[in-house]
């Protein structure tokens, strides 16, 4: 956590991937959320991720 995330964020919009495969979130406290919401957050775009992926060839079908 914190407020000075610099790289992290721009991880998350970074031009030129085959397929976007970084997601990026702020939580300033982790202890302000529960388990069950980060998980939430940390899997949010992994279906969209996968059906790329596998639409490019990177992961089986």
């Amino acid at each position: 956590g914190g407020r000075n995330y610099g790289v992290l964020e721009k991880l998350d919009t970074m031009e030129g991937r085959v397929v976007d495969n970084c997601n990026f979130f702020k939580i300033d406290n982790i202890e302000s959320i529960s388990e069950s919401m980060l998980y939430d957050f940390l899997l949010q775009e992994f279906p969209i991720w996968l059906t790329e992926a596998k639409n490019k060839n990177i992961v089986s079908r």
